[in-house]
């Protein structure tokens, strides 16, 4: 009698075991976690704001670590591909504006034009100039009836691109689909310094690359405009430099 009851508890605390076992795991698999997600479709390089997310729950169990749970990260930030309701968010698919693709197009004003300023590494401030910096462009125009001259004509335009010979973007990374830089550009001397203007500076900026050299001086953080009468040969013989 006392070996059955033996078995029989045996038995039963085997059986409370395994329920115990089977309850933990079941609860390590459930384990449920808040994520952000979209309420609507957003197209590739729209910018994401706050009315566009939501969140659900979803299990932790094979959940991608990188998964983004709070929204913050992604406000302010660009879609680098189409976004549906209920996708899961990777680092990959969002990024800041310099990373977007044309990414200059959503910040300039209405009014204003993008056009390129032929460059080279002595007419770009010896490659210094960068995107986001402010330039004043100077015209060299030579004359086969009189002197050549040189004069500041455009002051405090905004750099919004700098591009290689090849018209890719200086400094440009690659990022796989987690974040991480898969590639870098390495060129240094541009090729082109892409700024945002009036349609009549535009035109301006046009014929003199046509016609003459422009070259760019950068400009200080405390930038003061300044006023200049231009300079030429005969100024400068008269002058006795």
């Amino acid at each position: 009698m006392n070996k059955r009851i033996l078995v029989a508890l045996g038995g039963l605390l085997l059986a409370l075991i395994g329920v115990f076992g089977a309850n933990r795991y079941v609860k390590a698999n459930l384990k449920e976690v808040e994520v952000v997600t979209v309420k609507q479709e957003i197209p590739a390089y729209t910018q994401i704001t706050q009315d566009m997310l939501t969140t659900k729950t979803v299990g932790a169990n094979g959940l991608d670590a990188n998964v983004i749970k709070d929204s913050k990260q992604l406000i302010g930030k660009y879609t680098t591909t189409k976004l549906i309701p209920g996708d899961l968010i990777l680092p990959g698919k969002i990024s800041d504006i310099n990373e977007v693709p044309q990414g200059y197009l959503y910040t300039i004003k209405p009014e204003d034009r993008i056009v390129a300023i032929p460059t080279d590494l002595t007419k770009s401030a010896g490659g210094t100039v960068k995107k986001g910096d402010y330039v004043d462009l100077i015209v060299i125009l030579k004359s086969n009836n009189g002197p050549s001259s040189a004069k500041l004509f455009l002051q405090h335009i905004p750099v919004i691109d700098v591009r290689d010979p090849d018209a890719n973007q200086l400094g440009a990374v690659k990022k796989d689909e987690e974040g991480k830089i898969i590639a870098t550009n390495q060129k240094k001397v541009p090729g082109a310094i892409v700024v945002a203007v009036k349609p009549d500076q535009a035109e301006k900026i046009a014929l003199y690359s046509e016609v003459g050299k422009i070259f760019v001086a950068v400009n200080p953080r405390d930038y003061k405009p300044v006023n200049t009468p231009g300079f030429t040969l005969g100024a400068a013989a008269a002058a006795g430099y």
